[in-house]
């Protein structure tokens, strides 16, 4: 199945709306992100640097002129999937327990 974009030329697969992480997923904002750069349409500005490294849970996921967008717990901006890295699963499980405990 393809979906209309609005533009004649253009038609999406139902493929382009699967996301690479799902809510409740721990994904690791990258460490190599550059100031100034866009990343799948959005701009890493220098206050969002102090996050570069860090482990964070997907607390929603959506899309914005069809780009994929993710809000993380406790930090105010958006992210695209350009931005994040997996995790591995014994660290996934690891920050659950965590999480559960505090």
């Amino acid at each position: 199945m393809e979906i209309y974009t609005g533009n004649k030329d253009i038609f999406l697969s139902n493929d382009y709306f699967k996301t690479k992480y799902k809510v409740g997923d721990y994904v690791r904002i990258r460490k190599d992100l550059e100031i100034g750069k866009k990343y799948n349409g959005l701009l890493w500005l220098p206050q969002m640097d102090n996050y570069k490294g860090k482990i964070y849970k997907i607390e929603r996921s959506f899309y914005s002129l069809l780009y994929k967008r993710y809000l993380l717990k406790n930090i105010d901006y958006e992210f695209s999937e350009e931005m994040l890295e997996k995790i591995n699963p014994i660290m996934q499980k690891i920050k659950k327990i965590n999480f559960l405990k505090n």
